[in-house]
């Protein structure tokens, strides 16, 4: 089937999209920032525009034509298997950024920078 317009033969006119290193990493840590192990970003606007102690998950992309190498620093829940918890990490978000990029991961380094309390259930002391 030959798709035209105004003359031209559209199957033989090929783009090319590209995909910025800041996309990536924007793609990435939301991805690593919505896992229940990671201490999410700041969700709300002042938070955002004064900056965190934890301003993380913060990432870096180095991109490649189609492939991309990823470095991430998080900071996780305490008590948290870390190992176990960077190995999702790194599996969940080569595969996301795989997904909506159509890029592939090559490396994803994850740098666990530190470590946050979960919350306490808030009950009565009695």
């Amino acid at each position: 089937m030959t798709f035209t317009t105004a003359g031209v033969d559209l199957t033989e006119v090929r783009g090319v999209t590209e995909i910025s290193p800041r996309v990536v990493e924007r793609i990435a840590g939301k991805v690593a920032g919505d896992l229940p192990d990671v201490f999410p970003p700041p969700r709300t606007g002042v938070a955002r525009l004064i900056g965190t102690a934890l301003d993380l998950p913060q990432v870096t992309a180095d991109v490649d034509d189609d492939t991309v190498a990823l470095a991430i620093e998080v900071a996780m829940h305490y008590p948290v298997p870390v190992g176990a918890a960077s190995a999702d990490l790194r599996a969940i978000v080569a595969r996301r950024v795989r997904a909506l990029t159509g890029m592939k991961v090559t490396r994803v380094e994850i740098n666990v920078v530190g470590f946050v309390p979960r919350a306490r259930p808030q009950g009565r002391v009695e």
